[in-house]
């Protein structure tokens, strides 16, 4: 637990490890002990696609990924403060985020929505969305980062395209609205537009040419 054992450095208090058992993270974040956070959650993005979003049990049910709810952080200097605010809205960042998935309901057997994608840990503050690519049987990765609370950075793997102005574009979208479903949305958007111009200029070159006397 990477946010606990921070909090230890800061505070230097010894929490007692028989209190730190703790859950998945994407459990925590659905606000309820038995919901079966592996189920595949349907979010609605407003004027786009039925999104999909899992989390993997096998992915996220591992001891790096556990999480614990903390109610007060104990400290004795006032010197600790500045330190634990930033920690402390450095995994609100992370946990807005992610929850963004978590906020629709519950997916039935076999339902799958327009957009869906997976959600797998990278490291305690960073994750990637994996995602089938439009109009193509392939698959393309968003890598996501929070290395801090002010910062979300996003970079675009697997889609044949290298353009950092898309990572920027991105990067921008989801630290405006910080918002996984809506970023998707415009993401998935982008590279429709792109493929359609691809096509356009492929068909275009192989036109015969018009001879012209």
């Amino acid at each position: 637990m990477p946010f606990v054992e921070k909090l230890r450095q800061i505070t230097d208090i010894a929490v007692p490890d028989a209190h730190l058992q703790g859950s998945p993270l994407p459990q925590l974040l659905v606000r309820s002990p038995n919901a079966c956070w592996k189920e595949i959650f349907t979010v609605p993005s407003p004027g786009g696609p039925m999104h999909s979003c899992i989390f993997p049990e096998a992915a996220w049910d591992v001891p790096t990924q556990k999480a614990v709810l903390v109610d007060r952080v104990p400290f004795t200097q006032p010197a600790h403060i500045p330190s634990l605010l930033e920690l402390l809205r450095h995994q609100c960042a992370i946990n807005t985020l992610l929850r963004t998935c978590t906020s629709g309901r519950h997916s039935s057997p076999g339902e799958i929505g327009d957009l869906p994608y997976e959600v797998l840990p990278e490291s305690s503050t960073s994750f990637s969305v994996t995602f089938h690519r439009p109009h193509a049987d392939s698959l393309a990765v968003l890598m996501v980062s929070v290395p801090n609370p002010r910062r979300i950075t996003c970079k675009l793997f697997g889609v044949g395209i290298c353009d950092l102005s898309l990572d920027e574009h991105i990067s921008t979208v989801m630290n405006s609205c910080m918002s996984i479903p809506v970023t998707m949305t415009t993401l998935y958007g982008r590279l429709e537009e792109i493929c359609s111009v691809a096509t356009e200029v492929e068909k275009d070159s192989s036109s015969p040419a018009m001879d012209i006397s």
